[in-house]
């Protein structure tokens, strides 16, 4: 089927037939304004390698690709695959990976470790997470930026807002608890921008928010050993 550029993200998808899963908490950004506001967020330049979990159909991919040196983006659905295959075909920088991005729920899988580095080994490079993340992994995704496996130099993401509060809550808040104790060791955080529902394909039922991390190599070097707890 033809890909338009010009149609509304979810009546393509309707017309391929996909019907996106509760289970893998999937939950498209189709606004494509918001979807050119998340990767101006990331100030990419054309040496970063950027690393995208939960690609879809490759809607924010190509807009990655068309700014960054390298992206790697990782698909758990293989029908979403095949959409974004298709898509992003014109993209020689794209590498699309169909595979869980996290091993044990907490660290990077193999097959993504292993394809970001192949695209950082030419000369050390940016690394950059850019993603709408699927609800259900966005506080093991953050877990797995700070155990420092893969050093990224920032991080832009959507979540649901209550897991936004959770990264940027201060002690003693109400949302303060064990992923907030391990940002603000390791890193920044802070929410960038609300977002409504409405910018969601299907919509959800809770709002989100996009949310900017920033790892800190001087904290990191501080915390030492207590950067383990980023593995939980």
């Amino acid at each position: 089927m033809k890909q338009s550029r010009d149609e509304p993200i979810s009546v393509e998808l309707r017309k391929r037939g996909i019907h996106l899963s509760r289970r893998l908490g999937q939950n498209f950004m189709v606004d494509r304004n918001m979807l050119d506001f998340l990767v101006r967020q990331a100030h990419l330049e054309s040496d970063d390698v950027v690393l995208e979990v939960g690609a879809g159909a490759g809607f924010l991919t190509e807009r990655l690709a068309a700014s960054a040196g390298s992206v790697v983006a990782v698909e758990v659905d293989s029908r979403l695959c095949d959409v974004a295959a298709g898509r992003l075909g014109g993209f020689e920088n794209v590498t699309l990976v169909d595979c869980d991005a996290l091993s044990k729920g907490h660290s990077w899988s193999e097959p993504v470790r292993r394809a970001v580095l192949d695209a950082l080994r030419a000369r050390p490079r940016p690394l950059k997470l850019v993603a709408n993340l699927p609800y259900n992994i966005a506080t093991a995704v953050v877990s797995a930026v700070l155990t420092r496996d893969l050093w990224f130099d920032g991080c832009w993401f959507t979540s649901q807002r209550e897991v936004a509060g959770r990264l940027t809550a201060k002690p003693g808040s109400r949302n303060y608890g064990y992923i907030s104790v391990v940002t603000a060791l390791l890193g920044q955080a802070r929410v960038v921008r609300v977002l409504p529902p409405t910018v969601f394909w299907p919509q959800p039922k809770v709002e989100s928010a996009i949310v900017e991390l920033v790892p800190s190599r001087e904290k990191a070097a501080l915390a030492g050993d207590a950067g383990l707890l980023a593995e939980g």
